[in-house]
């Protein structure tokens, strides 16, 4: 009976000793997803599709003198858009929104340059960029969330780093990334989302909407 008894409280501690472990993992794993490159000056900004906070924080950039030029994201139509288009609702594109917010915030029009033809992921606004730039060997500044930053910066290096000279992906301050992401649903979400896209691309995995 006693060595039951011990039996059953060491794998106790061990379970108890496995979860912490996990836990310390799982939370450190998110806050490793949050980094972010100092600003340099550049040639182009370029917002990645996403949350219209992203555009703000691409004008403070080129108000700041950054970079003269910024290039928009165009993301790929989803079902529900095109369906309401369809019927005559029509609502206004990501590419549009960024761009209203932008020439709101001081960039001008003649500066703001629509980024591809509709990008279903990452890798492929990191292609379309790609082909824009092509010989020309550009200083980049690439905007996105906290939560996107680093996969990002990962994938970008990787499509780009034989077209340009310098690369930066800076993450926009105004979307919150909490210390204790765990408690909040958007939050976790996030990086729950953010970490299987980054392991599927890893493994060599990539959403494209048609062949490159």
């Amino acid at each position: 009976m006693g060595c039951t008894k011990r039996c059953l409280l060491n794998v106790l501690v061990i379970h108890v000793m496995l979860l912490l472990l996990v836990a310390g993992v799982f939370a450190g794993a998110g806050l490793w997803l949050r980094t972010s490159d100092e600003p340099i000056p550049a040639d182009i900004i370029v917002v990645l599709a996403g949350a219209p906070e992203r555009a703000f924080y691409a004008a403070d950039v080129y108000r700041q003198g950054y970079a003269p030029r910024v290039f928009v994201s165009r993301p790929m139509k989803e079902n529900g858009q095109s369906m309401l288009n369809a019927v005559g609702i029509v609502m206004s594109s990501s590419e549009e929104i960024y761009s209203q917010v932008l020439m709101r915030k001081g960039v001008p029009a003649a500066n703001i340059t629509v980024l591809g033809s509709g990008s279903l992921s990452t890798v492929e606004e990191a292609i379309a960029l790609r082909e824009e730039i092509r010989g020309k060997q550009p200083r980049i500044l690439v905007v996105t969330s906290p939560f996107h930053a680093r996969r990002s910066k990962i994938i970008f290096h990787n499509i780009l780093k034989d077209h340009v000279k310098e690369l930066s992906v800076l993450s926009d301050p105004y979307e919150p990334f909490p210390t204790k992401w765990w408690t909040n649903q958007d939050a976790a979400r996030n990086v729950m989302l953010e970490g299987m896209k980054l392991v599927f691309f890893q493994l060599g995995g990539s959403f494209l909407s048609h062949p490159h």
